[in-house]
């Protein structure tokens, strides 16, 4: 009877073992989806950033983007339902898009950087002629205004900075290209619904 005990004992021991094994293995599915390579530059926002109002007080910067933009992949794929193939898929596509637009969105981000100098410094040689008495109250206003013109046009047109975001929007179409690819139709249509509240 002894021996009866012991053995149903260790059975049931490593069944809880083998239970709790399982357990650790087991990966969310929403979890797999939350990484770094998921995260998408809003692309409006990069190509036209918008530049904070001209002041006397403050230099000009580009104000933060809209945080929802940049999860938005993540959200749409969490709804899909994906199973665990399609899962690996999409992890690969996003950290292929990641390579592709990194190097890019880092030297638009410099631009931008160095065309935001270019201006402050342009504004505090303003307020210099000003507080010197060589300029009117009114044309300062106007030639800062003129500044933050000059500046969204460099920021929106810049011939160096167009050629990355080419380079970025194609790399963008080619992930979302990939990812349709392994859908099936009723993830699809959830899909181009989302795809069409992007544009």
């Amino acid at each position: 009877m002894k021996n009866l005990r012991l053995t149903w004992g260790m059975l049931a021991f490593s069944v809880f073992l083998t239970f709790t094994a399982c357990q650790k293995n087991d990966v969310d599915p929403a979890t797999e989806l939350t990484g770094t390579e998921f995260q998408m530059a809003n692309l409006t926002e990069l190509e036209a950033p918008e530049v904070t109002s001209q002041s006397e007080t403050d230099e000009f910067r580009c104000k933060p983007g809209d945080s929802t933009r940049v999860h938005a992949l993540v959200n749409i794929l969490k709804q899909l339902n994906l199973d665990e193939n399609q899962r690996k898929a999409v992890k690969n596509f996003a950290r292929q898009h990641q390579q592709c637009v990194a190097e890019h969105i880092i030297k638009i981000h410099q631009l931008h950087k160095e065309l935001l100098h270019k201006a402050n410094v342009a504004r505090e040689e303003q307020l210099k002629a000003f507080k010197e008495g060589k300029i009117t109250k009114a044309q300062l206003e106007e030639r800062l205004m003129a500044i933050r013109a000059n500046l969204r046009e460099e920021l929106m047109k810049h011939e160096v900075k167009q050629l990355h975001m080419r380079i970025v929007r194609r790399c963008r179409m080619e992930l979302l290209t990939k990812i349709e690819s392994i859908l099936n139709q009723q993830q699809l249509q959830k899909w181009n619904t989302w795809k069409a509240s992007l544009l």
